[in-house]
């Protein structure tokens, strides 16, 4: 044998228990990590409701559209594609939303809260309104209700009033606006404003921007406020401008849009009362869409259709209707 076939034998033989090692590294299993913490129990779900809410499939050949009136009243028709175009399965004096295989119902009822008596700056006020209110969504076809709205009962007030507006909805994001009035029994009465923006997917409450996008605002849509909101008694800083909230809006079409509105300080006469005592606010079209209504955008056919047809409706807000929820809504229509 030749000294140079002998070296390449010995050098092989000198590598397999490396190779060896290697190999039972690479199988050996990885330390255990440590388990992780427990999470909060998660929320009673229908068998047929996920999670994470998918996107509304724009080629759904049935939808619920639902509007509101002068006085905020809402309605609901339920409609489907046909070679004609659109055309109304039935409706109900009602906001329902479509989410996956449920329907949802919203519904408002007069709730009277306790006053006290006034002795101090008005005691004429001898009619005290106890006006409390809670809003609720059913899933039909069960007994489960989650409350969205609870009756405000400050303390120590003497006139009490409490009202909502239903501004709007994508996807499953019902967006749900309170004014809240109390007097309590000094110079003036105080006003409250706040927006609810419900999950139905989820059943709970969630911010529609996130951290990023707040941030964003201080450079767009709160800067443009800056030049549209009057000021006080010196010129209004990006400091003076608070954001409060973002509402859906649909276009002609029904494609979704944005606003945000924001508010800074009034006088108590100039004050408009939408976000509280003392405040003016403006309405600002959000330059992007925000991430959590991106995947609604885009209207369903039906919804375009439908609407060329009813061009004055004004459009709050559409849901995709599955052939689980349409089972549940033939049921509804005939009630």
């Amino acid at each position: 044998m030749s000294l140079r076939v002998l070296a390449a034998a010995v050098l092989l033989l000198a590598t397999i228990p490396a190779c060896r090692a290697r190999s039972a590294d690479a199988t050996a299993p990885a330390p255990s990590a440590p388990a992780p913490a427990p999470s909060a129990p998660a929320p009673a779900l229908s068998a047929a409701t996920s999670l994470v809410a998918p996107a509304a499939p724009v080629d759904t050949r049935e939808a619920l559209v639902w509007m509101v009136d002068a006085k905020g009243a809402p309605t609901t028709r339920w409609i489907a594609a046909s070679p004609a175009g659109a055309r109304e399965v039935g409706s109900k004096p009602a906001l329902l939303v479509a989410v996956g295989a449920d329907v949802w119902r919203w519904s408002a009822r007069a709730v009277e809260v306790p006053t006290v008596a006034c002795e101090g700056y008005r005691p004429d006020l001898t009619t005290h309104r106890r006006d409390g209110l809670r809003g609720t969504m059913e899933r039909l076809g069960s007994a489960e209700r989650v409350e969205i709205i609870e009756p405000w009962q400050p303390e120590g007030a003497a006139d009490v009033a409490q009202s909502v507006d239903l501004e709007g909805s994508a996807g499953p994001y019902v967006f749900v606006r309170e004014h809240d009035y109390a007097y309590t029994c000094d110079a003036l009465g105080a006003h409250h404003g706040s927006l609810v923006v419900w999950d139905l997917a989820q059943r709970r409450a969630v911010d529609v921007l996130d951290r990023g996008e707040l941030e964003a605002l201080d450079t767009a849509e709160r800067a443009e406020a800056v030049d549209k909101l009057l000021p006080f008694d010196h010129p209004l800083q990006l400091e003076d401008v608070t954001y409060r909230a973002t509402l859906p809006r649909h276009d002609a079409r029904g494609a979704l849009l944005a606003e945000h509105e924001v508010s800074t300080f009034a006088c108590t006469a100039c004050s408009d009362g939408q976000w509280g005592s003392n405040t003016r606010w403006v309405a600002i079209p959000a330059r992007h869409l925000p991430a959590r209504l991106a995947p609604y955008e885009r209207p369903a056919a039906v919804v375009t259709s439908w609407l060329a047809a009813h061009p004055r409706t004004g459009l709050a807000g559409w849901s995709p209707v599955s052939p689980e929820a349409a089972r549940v809504l033939a049921e509804v229509m005939k009630k």
